[in-house]
């Protein structure tokens, strides 16, 4: 599955109705968090599934973030970088893609900058390329992440987002 097909897939359970700077804030957010729990269970050395899932959430977050700003992910490059860095230092260079891309939107809108989508689908790239780094050092490839997330959205979702799911979720 590539980036495009994963983002249109995605927002069957984004909230595109919410208000645009709250759901540019909560994809912020969202971002940062899961950057920061694929950290934690690559530190803990957790299985490549759970690593997989926990990458497929902040897919799911960079997805909802790029729609929000009206940036396409298919135009994104994706390809892993060569190198032969260990998943730690790689989750590492994640949480500082991922805060550098969530500053820009907190500047964007708690301090009013002009949105400068070159930088932003820059700092995009960046993240994702970070994820697809980091998932080629686990065994695993993009594709496979956003597969595995979308089945996994499905699950949780059938009918798409509701409060009320999240809120009670079956896993």
């Amino acid at each position: 599955m590539n980036l495009l097909k994963y983002q249109r897939a995605a927002l069957r359970t984004a909230q595109p109705t919410r208000e645009h700077t709250l759901r540019l804030a909560v994809a912020g957010l969202g971002l940062s968090e899961e950057a920061a729990e694929v950290l934690d269970v690559v530190r803990q050395g957790a299985e490549h599934d759970k690593v997989v899932l926990e990458i497929g959430d902040l897919v799911w977050y960079g997805a909802e973030l790029a729609s929000a700003f009206g940036i396409s992910l298919g135009a994104i490059d994706t390809h892993p970088r060569d190198c032969d860095d260990d998943p730690w230092s790689l989750a590492d260079d994640l949480v500082i893609s991922t805060g550098i891309l969530t500053g820009t939107v907190k500047k964007t809108i708690g301090h009013g900058h002009p949105v400068d989508e070159a930088k932003i689908t820059a700092l995009l790239q960046a993240v994702f390329v970070d994820v697809a780094t980091l998932s080629a050092s686990m065994g695993s490839d993009l594709a496979t992440v956003c597969e595995a997330n979308i089945a996994k959205l499905r699950r949780r979702y059938p009918d798409g987002f509701s409060t009320e799911r999240s809120q009670n979720r079956p896993d």
